[in-house]
């Protein structure tokens, strides 16, 4: 299904006027209000899109995202609009937004919701295309550069829609480096890739710290006794001298970007993996997707 039949043009608002967050939002809704089968509190809508959107702190990159989920509506409306500026909506933005994509959702509709999210996700990720759509004059000209550039609505959700881009490391770089990156990015486990981005295996937080463990420890059953820092100590001083190939282990999930979301899910509850890594063709690493995705773009995206 193409993207341009599931929008309306009368839910597309160019050269939209508004200094604030706030302002932009009761803008985009009071403007929808007469294309919406059902009367909504224009006010009530816009205060709990923006308490949303700061109780979870998601920083927007260029492209807003407001939604709220409402019980009173039948259906799912998409409303665009395009500010006559890019302006900062929130503080923690790491870009000006050029587009806010808002959605309205009913209690049945958050699948077509998140698919066609994931259309625009992917078509705007793009590079050149979120200025092909701000170009445009009204509506109906956004809908028919969609249409032009056949932007499809997938029929599930797949890896490919719900994957993050990854910090890797390299076979040579240094466990102190390593562990810099697993500090930083918050991460468990990270993959080993070569020049060319292909991947050769991952390292674990766990396993690192695991191989520094006497094999003697995990024999016994009471560890009350132990009250040693030394296992630390021994990595302090060692993490330069050692390198990410010495803790090198096969990746236990790889994913094609097209596999569908039901099916990465379960084998992550499996607890098969920590994470999936997206490969190409050439297994070539693209992202990763694990239950915080799902989280973040499922069950609250």
């Amino acid at each position: 299904m193409k993207l341009a039949s599931f929008l309306n043009p009368a839910l597309i608002f160019c050269e939209l006027a508004g200094e604030t967050r706030e302002e932009i939002y009761r803008n985009m809704l009071t403007q929808a209000q007469g294309q919406l089968r059902e009367k909504i509190d224009v006010g009530q809508v816009a205060g709990a899109m923006i308490a949303r959107e700061d109780n979870l702190r998601i920083p927007y990159d260029g492209v807003a995202l407001p939604h709220l989920r409402l019980a009173e509506l039948r259906d799912l409306y998409i409303i665009i609009g395009i500010p006559k500026t890019p302006l900062m909506l929130k503080s923690d933005d790491s870009k000006a937004t050029s587009i806010i994509i808002m959605s309205l959702i009913s209690e049945s509709t958050s699948g077509s919701y998140l698919k066609a999210l994931a259309a625009f996700s992917r078509y705007l990720a793009q590079e050149g295309n979120i200025a092909r759509v701000t170009s445009c004059k009204d509506g109906i000209e956004v809908i028919s550069k969609l249409a032009d550039d056949n932007v499809l609505i997938n029929k599930t959700l797949t890896a490919e829609d719900l994957m993050l881009p990854c910090p890797v490391v390299h076979m040579d770089d240094s466990l102190a480096g390593a562990l810099d990156i697993f500090y930083r990015e918050c991460r468990a486990v990270l993959p080993v890739v070569d020049s060319e981005n292909h991947l050769l295996g991952q390292i674990s937080s766990l396993e690192i710290i695991k191989s520094f463990i006497p094999d003697y420890v995990f024999m016994m059953e009471n560890l009350n006794f132990m009250t040693s820092f030394e296992v630390f100590e021994n990595i302090f001083k060692s993490e330069n001298k050692h390198t990410v190939k010495e803790y090198l282990h096969p990746v236990n999930m790889t994913l094609a970007p097209n596999t569908p979301l039901i099916q990465f899910t379960i084998r992550l509850v499996r607890r098969e993996a920590r994470v999936g890594f997206v490969v190409d063709e050439e297994n070539r690493l693209m992202g990763v997707v694990g239950i915080n995705n799902i989280v973040h773009k499922v069950l609250r995206g």
